[in-house]
C-alpha cells in the first residue's frame, strides 16, 4: 500500500493565497522603487542627473556618473535585488545623488527603499 499525502482543497487555497500575498507584496517594492527613481528623474535638470544609465551585472550595477568627456563607469553595488524581483523589473540602482532641497524623512525613504545604494545629497548652490 503506498502512502499518499492528503491535501484538503482548503489547504490549497490558503497555500495560493499565501503566494499571492507574498507576489503581491514583492511586486508592490519593485513598483514604489521605480517611482521613486521615475521622482528623481523628474526633479532632475540639466545640471542636475541623479542618474544616468544602469547597466546590471552580475550582482553588482555599472553607472555612468556626470554628461560630461570625463564620465566615469563606477562599480558601487556588491549586491542588488534578488532574482524573483528582477523578473518584475526591479534594477540594481549602486548610486543615487539627491537634491539639497531634499527633506530628512524624504532621504530616509530612499535609503529604505534601496539598502544596496550609496546615497548622497548634491550640496546647496551659493551663487
Amino acid at each position: 500500500m503506498r502512502f499518499r499525502p492528503r491535501f484538503t482543497l482548503r489547504f490549497f487555497f490558503l497555500a495560493i493565497t499565501c503566494f499571492a500575498v507574498w507576489l503581491g507584496w514583492q511586486v508592490s517594492i519593485v513598483r514604489h522603487r521605480k517611482a521613486l527613481v521615475d521622482a528623481l528623474i523628474e526633479l532632475s535638470t540639466e545640471s542636475y542627473k541623479p542618474l544616468n544609465y544602469i547597466v546590471p551585472e552580475k550582482g553588482g550595477g555599472l553607472i555612468t556618473i556626470g554628461t560630461g568627456p570625463s564620465d566615469v563607469p563606477v562599480v558601487l553595488a556588491k549586491y542588488g535585488p534578488p532574482w524573483y524581483r528582477k523578473l518584475f523589473g526591479d534594477r540594481v540602482v549602486p548610486l543615487l545623488c539627491l537634491p539639497a532641497s531634499m527633506k530628512s524623512d524624504e532621504i530616509a525613504e530612499y535609503r529604505a527603499a534601496f539598502p544596496e545604494s550609496n546615497i548622497t545629497q548634491m550640496e546647496p548652490d551659493r551663487r
